[in-house]
């Protein structure tokens, strides 16, 4: 909601040194998607992508520069549900279209389903597939599923991992229904 960001979240990032964008959720939206980067990298300009959504999704764009090397950074909230395969298909389209030649990363909750997924350019694909770190969400319901994805174009990833496995408290929730995912990678040669 658009207190926890504008009070909790950017105010604490802000404080570790991370650039945020956007700064404001968007008026028309009841949830957001952010981008935040940190030095050496430096946010040179952003743009909003509206998909072509039921759903109010968009892509957000940043273009950011290190040591002279241009960075292509992106997210979005692809849409959801069984009946949203078609149009997840054709925003996953619209992202790899917008990663250029890189170097470009997109990370970010694609809803994607295995059958459902074509040659993409998956860091997981790339740090060898391990099976323990495949699934990135768990339903109420216990179902898992893979619908987290990070994609890079012009990169090479060396590692991965995902992140907020750990409860919040012994015994308490856990911080999310979906895990975050963590890359290290550099930009090709």
């Amino acid at each position: 909601i658009d207190r926890t960001l504008v009070a909790h979240l950017l105010p604490h990032l802000q404080a570790a040194g991370y650039d945020c964008w956007p700064d404001r959720p968007h008026p028309h939206r009841r949830y957001y998607e952010l981008i935040a980067i940190r030095k050496p990298l430096k946010r040179t300009s952003e743009a909003c992508l509206e998909l072509d959504s039921d759903m109010g999704r968009e892509l957000l764009i940043v273009d950011a520069e290190q040591d002279g090397v241009r960075w292509r950074l992106m997210t979005a909230h692809m849409e959801s549900l069984a009946q949203g395969r078609l149009r997840r298909q054709a925003q996953a389209a619209v992202i790899l279209e917008q990663m250029g030649e890189g170097p470009a990363l997109f990370g970010g909750d694609t809803n994607l389903r295995d059958d459902e997924v074509e040659a993409m350019p998956d860091a997981w694909a790339a740090c060898g597939s391990p099976d323990k770190l495949y699934m990135t969400y768990r339903s109420r319901s216990g179902a898992r599923r893979r619908y987290d994805r990070f994609w890079g174009r012009g990169v090479r990833f060396s590692g991965f991992s995902l992140v907020g496995q750990t409860r919040i408290a012994p015994g308490g929730p856990m911080p999310s229904d979906h895990l975050g995912i963590g890359v290290s990678m550099k930009a090709a040669e």
